[in-house]
């Protein structure tokens, strides 16, 4: 009797540590599809916006400053600027998306402002991104 006891007991522990390492790998699981989504829905707002940008080049004054661009989210929406080469960058066209990248949704703002603190960061780090890859040989 005692050995089928001891059996049982031992049954339950090894399925209870196979539950809680299934249950460890779940939400690892959907934290990498949640970072994995913020990814595909910013490259996605950066390749809807890249078509826009092309689409409407003559609508924009000062288009042959036109130095890179930035896909980013905010407050749930994802938003495409595009800014110019000056010393304190200015965006020169913003395209917001919300989630479903509806077209007839999308807010387009075609004035020109200046960067906001977010902004320059994500920028800042952008250009330091691509010293590194330009001087590294590995890249």
């Amino acid at each position: 009797m005692r050995k089928i006891l001891f059996f049982i007991l031992i049954a339950i522990s090894i399925v209870e540590l196979r539950a809680q390492k299934n249950d460890d790998l779940t939400k690892k699981s959907d934290e990498i599809m949640k970072e994995a989504f913020k990814l595909y829905y910013r490259e996605k707002a950066a390749c809807i916006g890249t078509d826009l940008l092309n689409e409407s080049l003559s609508k924009i004054p000062e288009s042959k400053n036109l130095k890179g661009y930035l896909a980013y989210e905010n407050n749930g929406k994802y938003s495409c600027i595009f800014y110019d080469n000056s010393k304190t960058a200015n965006v020169l066209v913003e395209y917001i998306f919300d989630k479903t990248f509806d077209p007839a949704a999308i807010t387009v703002k075609l004035q020109k402002r200046v960067c906001n603190k977010n902004e320059v960061a994500l920028i800042s780090i952008r250009n330091e991104v691509l010293k590194v890859i330009q001087e590294d040989s590995f890249f």
